[in-house]
Order: C-alpha cells, then sequence, then structure tokens
C-alpha cells in the first residue's frame, strides 16, 4: 500500500484554515454587529495549552493545563 506524503509545511497543510480564519476576520470589520466567532476565553486556552506542553516537554512530564491556571 502506498500514498502520498503528509505536507510538511505548516502554510501548505492548513492553509484553508488560515484563509477561513482571514475572511472571519474581514466579515466582523466590515459588518456592523457581526461578533467574533471566537473570544478571549478561547484564545487563554489555547496560550494555557501551548505553555503547558512547552513544560511537558522542558519537565519531561505530564503536565495538566490546570496547573498553569492562575
Amino acid at each position: 500500500v502506498r500514498r502520498d506524503l503528509p505536507l510538511h509545511f505548516f502554510l501548505e497543510r492548513y492553509m484553508d484554515a488560515y484563509v477561513a480564519e482571514m475572511e472571519a476576520f474581514i466579515r466582523v470589520c466590515t459588518t456592523e454587529g457581526a461578533t467574533v466567532p471566537v473570544g478571549g476565553d478561547d484564545g487563554r486556552e489555547a496560550l494555557l495549552l501551548a505553555l503547558a506542553a512547552n513544560k511537558s516537554l522542558a519537565e519531561n512530564r505530564p503536565v495538566k493545563v490546570d496547573e498553569l491556571r492562575v
């Protein structure tokens, strides 16, 4: 069984997602009364997840996101 290798460069791999994100941003900026599809809480959760992953790598142990909540 053979198949194509996955795309390695993140811009190629996630291009559709980046385009959708930019379209949503432009829609919010140009449409009166439009609401953002994600808010600050979503961004904070993504940041906590990335910080936990970094700490896990640095300390060579599983790190729960809750350990980083203030």
